[in-house]
């Protein structure tokens, strides 16, 4: 056999043995408890104790986080290259010329459409931005306020590798950059 499908088989059979180990300590557990009550039902002080399973509902599912980017009107010939939801080696660069500030979220914080509306254009200026809605297969802290730019522009390197989608706003005034509290790159 394989030695891939000999692994995959042991990691299974592991992982069996130690659900029906752990399931056992809760049955052991539950009939001590049992037994204690049984005997602690004479007058004596009762003392409860509980065993919270792991259930699909009690599990607490990953955050997702989103980058969002400031992107200068001046520099809107990146934006174009964004449209198809992919970042390549190449893009990856410009963007990283291009952005003006930004912030790292999480994704349930944002809704871009919904938050910006307030700031669309009334009259063109150059001080102008978009923005940028990057949602992230996980978070790089190398994103945060506090990072050099070697390791920025480390993580923005690694954005063809952490994007799974990207939105992009209509032109906005640069209020917004205060509203949402981006960071100068």
């Amino acid at each position: 056999m394989d030695i891939k499908i000999i692994v995959i088989l042991a990691f299974i059979a592991v992982s069996i043995s130690y659900t029906v180990w752990k399931l056992q300590k809760v049955k052991q557990r539950i009939e001590e408890q049992k037994k204690q009550s049984s005997s602690n039902s004479q007058g004596q002080n009762l003392q409860v104790t509980s065993t919270i399973l792991q259930t699909p509902q009690n599990i607490s599912t990953p955050k997702k986080y989103s980058l969002i980017l400031a992107i200068s009107a001046s520099k809107e010939a990146v934006l174009p290259a964004l449209y198809n939801a992919v970042i390549t080696q190449k893009d990856y660069k410009e963007l990283y010329k291009a952005t003006q500030s930004m912030r790292i979220l999480e994704t349930d914080q944002i809704r871009l459409q919904d938050q910006t509306s307030q700031f669309h254009v009334a009259e063109v200026s150059e001080y102008d931005i978009y923005l940028v809605k990057l949602d992230l297969r996980q978070k790089d802290d190398r994103f945060g306020p506090d990072q050099d730019q070697m390791d920025r522009y480390d993580a923005f390197q690694n954005l063809p590798n952490l994007v799974t989608s990207i939105q992009i706003s209509s032109r906005l005034t640069m209020d917004v950059c205060t509203f949402f509290k981006l960071y100068v790159r």
